[in-house]
């Protein structure tokens, strides 16, 4: 059975239990909520989860250095996660881009300067930063994939 809202977009009453993911395993503690963050259909989630293995699959034929768009990689690995619930350290989002971390830094800190994403800190450990999507990049990635899905794809 298909997901109608990702966790973030949960309105949970103090008297339940925390949050769980889609495959009912508590959020890691300290996760943030917030309210207002777009809901992520599932089919989304798929089809970007298509792309992601597609581009990853190119490797197979072609060399890396034909191909390099790390911006994209980053982002479809963060809104991926946010559909299921999950954090990315900054180091994971790192090894996201299929670049070095020097380039993935970059690329990264040109997606905060951009407001796609957010870096937020750990609330136990200080020298640990999550990065989310920002809720303005999930809906123009939810149009998108809308719109991708209509025109270049059966229905999933």
């Amino acid at each position: 059975m298909g997901r109608d809202m990702n966790q973030r977009g949960l309105n949970i009453p103090a008297d339940r239990p925390p949050p769980a993911n889609h495959d009912g395993q508590p959020l890691e503690e300290g996760r943030v909520i917030e309210f207002g963050t777009p809901v992520i259909p599932e089919r989304y989630i798929v089809y970007a989860k298509r792309i992601k293995a597609a581009r990853a699959a190119r490797l197979t034929f072609f060399h890396s250095t034909l191909f390099g768009e790390p911006g994209w990689d980053m982002m479809l690995a963060l809104y991926i996660a946010e559909g299921e619930g999950r954090r990315l350290k900054v180091s994971d989002i790192c090894n996201e881009s299929g670049v070095p971390p020097t380039t993935a830094l970059r690329w990264l800190d040109r997606l905060f300067d951009l407001q796609m994403a957010r870096k937020r800190r750990h609330t136990r450990d200080h020298r640990i930063f999550f990065v989310e999507i920002h809720p303005d990049t999930t809906r123009k990635l939810n149009a998108y994939f809308e719109l991708a899905l209509k025109r270049h794809s059966p229905p999933i």
